[in-house]
Formats: C-alpha cells, sequence, structure tokens
C-alpha cells in the first residue's frame, strides 16, 4: 500500500477572517488561560461497495477505535461523502446496498453525502436507502422533497458548536436521465451557499466543516472551483473532499482552509483532530492524518454482517451466462470495434431497434474464448447505464463518428460504433455505408441511433454529440445496458458445457 503522510499541522496563524475580527475586538481581554477543547472528525468516502478481502470490516474496526479514542460519539464526528453504494458485483444486489447503510448505522455516522454513482441505480433505489440512514442526508445542491435531505446541520459534539454543510456531486445532471434522478433535482452549488450561509453564522458556529463529493479540481458551477468557494467563504474550516479518489493527510486550501480527503475503496480512513480555544474563541490548532486499513484486524461486528452478502455475491456471481466464442477484449490502440464491442452494440440493437450503436467500453478487463458468469459480466460492465435511441440523419452521424475517431486517435473514452462502416482516405472520413444492407447512409432519412444513457446526457465528454441530440426527442429503456447485454448473450451463446 502506498505509504501516506501521517500529520500535517496548520500554520500558527488565524485561520478565517471571521476569527480575524472576533480575536481584534477583543485582544485587550484575552490571555493564554483558556480552555482548550478536542474534536476529532473521521472521513470516509468513496467506499464504493468494498466488501470483499475484509476491507470493509477493517475501515470499520479503525472507525470505531479513533471514536474510541477521541472519547466516544459525543467528541467526534463522523462523516461519509459518498459513493457508497456501488463499485463491487455484491451492490448489484438490493442487500449489498442495505449492508453499507447498516454499517455507517452500526458506525454511528453523523452524516451521509451522495455521491454520483450512488444514483447510478435510480434515485429510487437510493430514497428508501436514505430514509433508513440513522444520521443526517445533508446536500445543499439537492431539492428532493421526498428524500430526508438537508443542506446543513449544526452538531454539539466536544462542547463545540460544528456546523456540517453537505454538496452532492455537483453535476448529476449532466450524468444522468431525468429518467433516473427521478423527483431529485440539482440546484446550483453557488446560489444555494449564497442563500444558507447567513443561516449557518447565525447559528454562532465554533467549527464550520464542508463536506462534499468533489475533489479540489471538481467544476462546483460554470467557472466556479473550490478554491473559488473558499475564497468567497472564508468562514469554512475545514473541507471533506470526494470523488477523485485522491487520497490527502491534510493541505492548506486559500489562506483560511485546511482539506483533506480519505483513501477510497475502504483503504483506510481520514482523521482531523481540531483545537479550539474557548477564552479566544477560535481554532488554534488543526492536525489532520490519513490511517490505512491493510495491517489492522476486521471489526468482529462488521465483519459478522458482511459475511453472508459476500457470500451469497460469490454464489451469484460465479452462475454461467453464456460460452463465447472468441475473446472479449477491448479494442486495441488501431481498432475500431472488437469483439466486446460488437458484442455490446449487437445487445443494444436487440433490446430497441436501433440500426446502429454507438457504445464504448468502461473497463480493461477481459475473457474468454469459453464460458462467461455474471462475476465476469459485471468486469466486464462495472456501471449501471441504460440504453437511448434518437433519430438521426446521416450528416449528424458522420459528425459524431468523426469526434469519436478522434477521441480515439487520443486514447480517449471512445464509444465505438455498431452497424456502420466507413471508409478513410488520408486521415479522412470518406464513406459510411449501412452494415446491413451495404449501401451509404442517405441524406433523406432518418436512423434510429442508439447510446449510453451516461454519454447521452451530457458528461462532458463528446461535445459534438451533445450538441446534436441535446434538444432531440429521445427514448430511454428501463433495462440497464448490463441486463440487455446478459439477455442477448444467454439467448446467442447458451451454456453447453457443463
Amino acid at each position: 500500500m502506498k505509504d501516506f503522510p501521517t500529520e500535517k499541522t496548520i500554520p500558527a496563524v488565524f485561520r478565517s477572517f471571521r476569527c480575524l475580527i472576533l480575536c481584534f475586538s477583543l485582544a485587550v481581554c484575552l490571555n493564554s488561560s483558556g480552555r482548550e477543547l478536542s474534536l476529532r472528525v473521521i472521513q470516509t468516502t468513496d467506499l464504493h461497495g468494498s466488501i470483499d478481502h475484509g476491507a470493509l470490516a477493517k475501515t470499520a474496526a479503525l472507525v470505531d477505535r479513533e471514536t474510541a479514542a477521541a472519547g466516544g460519539p459525543g467528541s467526534s464526528i463522523r462523516i461519509d461523502c459518498g459513493d457508497l453504494v456501488q463499485g463491487s458485483f455484491a451492490m448489484t444486489m438490493p442487500e449489498g446496498r442495505a449492508l453499507m447503510i447498516r454499517v455507517l448505522n452500526f458506525l454511528q455516522f453523523d452524516v451521509f453525502i451522495p455521491g454520483n454513482h450512488d444514483f447510478e441505480f435510480g434515485s429510487g433505489m437510493l430514497l428508501p436507502l436514505l430514509r433508513d440512514f440513522r444520521g443526517s442526508v445533508l446536500a445543499l445542491n439537492l431539492d428532493w422533497p421526498e428524500a430526508p435531505v438537508r443542506p446543513w446541520q449544526i452538531f454539539k459534539r466536544a462542547g463545540l458548536n460544528v456546523s456540517v454543510i453537505g454538496i452532492a456531486y455537483p453535476s448529476l445532471d449532466r450524468m444522468f436521465l431525468p429518467e433516473v434522478m427521478g423527483k431529485a433535482r440539482q440546484l446550483p452549488v453557488a446560489g444555494q451557499l449564497e442563500r444558507i450561509i447567513p443561516d449557518v453564522m447565525r447559528a454562532r458556529p465554533d467549527v464550520i466543516i464542508l463536506a462534499l463529493h468533489a475533489g479540489e479540481q471538481s467544476w462546483l458551477g460554470p467557472d466556479f472551483r473550490l478554491f473559488d468557494l473558499i475564497r468567497k467563504y472564508p468562514q469554512i474550516d475545514l473541507i471533506l473532499c470526494g470523488h477523485s479518489h485522491q487520497a490527502e493527510a491534510g493541505a492548506a486550501l486559500g489562506r483560511s482552509a485546511w482539506r483533506m480527503q480519505a483513501p477510497a475503496h475502504a483503504a483506510g480512513i481520514a482523521v482531523a483532530d481540531i483545537t479550539f480555544d474557548t477564552e479566544k474563541k477560535r481554532i488554534v490548532s488543526m492536525k489532520s492524518r490519513i490511517v490505512p486499513a491493510d495491517k489492522v484486524p476486521e471489526h468482529p461486528a462488521v465483519k459478522k454482517m458482511v459475511g453472508p452478502v459476500r457470500n451469497r455475491s460469490f454464489r451469484l456471481g460465479r452462475r454461467l451466462v453464456a460460452e463465447v466464442p472468441s475473446a472479449l477484449r477491448p479494442p486495441e490502440k488501431r481498432e475500431y470495434s472488437s469483439a466486446l464491442t460488437k458484442l455490446y452494440g449487437k445487445a443494444i440493437m436487440d433490446c430497441t431497434g436501433a440500426e446502429i450503436v454507438f457504445y464504448g467500453v468502461n473497463s480493461r478487463f477481459q475473457t474468454g474464448p469459453g464460458t462467461v458468469n455474471l462475476f465476469q459480466l459485471y468486469r466486464l460492465m462495472p456501471y449501471a447505464d441504460h440504453p437511448v435511441t434518437v433519430d438521426l440523419t446521416a450528416g449528424e452521424i458522420r459528425r459524431i463518428l468523426e469526434e469519436q475517431i478522434s477521441i480515439h486517435r487520443k486514447n480517449g473514452p471512445y464509444q465505438a460504433p455498431t452497424g456502420i462502416t466507413f471508409a478513410f482516405s488520408r486521415r479522412k472520413l470518406q464513406s459510411i455505408s449501412l452494415e446491413s444492407t451495404g449501401r451509404p447512409l442517405e441524406s433523406g432519412r432518418l436512423y434510429r441511433t442508439a447510446f449510453s444513457s451516461y454519454i447521452f446526457s451530457g458528461s462532458g465528454r463528446c461535445r459534438t454529440l451533445h450538441e446534436i441530440v441535446k434538444n432531440k426527442k429521445y427514448r430511454a429503456y428501463p433495462q440497464t445496458t448490463y441486463e440487455a447485454v446478459a439477455a442477448f448473450l444467454m439467448k446467442t451463446y447458451p451454456v453447453k458445457s457443463k
């Protein structure tokens, strides 16, 4: 495991504009004999359903140990920053996703911040999980009347008023179709912060924590990153990041805030120890560290909770789906398709009736020839998206194909075409023909074309595609692409051998 820095300490300067004004106005009567209170902040993030190999149970042991060392739940606050219930085969099962919430409840987590992958199975799946969470779900940028979501909350811990502000992943509307988001609507981060900060300050917090499912470089809005947020709101003392999978033991952000981020996939936790002087009315020390989980024993109770779910996922994952005649692998650097991309395309055609499909691989895993089981299929397709179809002209298809070829040449997230053949001359696209007829695409007709719902929604990866489809009527299918491919495999390549 990577060695993380064990400790970072904030320089001995006033850490926020708010503290500067308070201390200056009270400077005459202050002395060094003030009472100091200690608060411990424990963070996990991007756990991604990592129940295998004892990872979750080891991380749980760390949370339990650090909580006890701080003096118990009353002297600490535990926060998870999202991407909790997706990322392993066990999370494809309802009981797998429910297990993750049960573990947070068992460890008495105070706050959960929804991540983008938490919405992957749809808001209808996520809603009961949020309702089962015993702590507070915080996300100022989510308008979701059905869900127990608040923008911020104040906690009384270690004799201090601790305000926690939550921000869910800020680009959900560019990842998921409205059909997936349901009644959950995304709000602009900047506008909502401006609205709630006066209320937060009226609560007279001693410590303000911003917990978000976004990394330091993530866009929080148009031309608005985390640094811009801190510059505008210097009241914030500690920032807990997520999403980027970049563990950070501690680093200053601007002149007023301190940032940390726990390792992903249950590889450890992040811990911040805050010392607050009640006479000086300010934080006098903040130390943070990463605590890796590789060398600790599993938490016995959590290990027992995880066992039945893990065992069932192992049994289910070994179930055979198909017996394929060739290797299923991503295209090589000079290839525009492979047996794997053709399989995806034909399965989506079978599901949707599309004539043309653009669908890329999102895993470097490969398998076959021979039998393929459910676990191997999940390794090939680890994300839950849906097929989307839209009617396009020959000219629009040409523009999209040219963009995808350019992305492929740059080793980007290429959407491989199925259902068409094309020819080049001097690296320029010369002709496109419909594979089923062998005839060139006709300028006077529309072609039903299918995409991944993630790419179609506007992920920012395919600008030409997004520009073409953003105002077009589309059809989304309830089947996931994973389900469509599984059904196609079982029908086309049934298992013959034992």
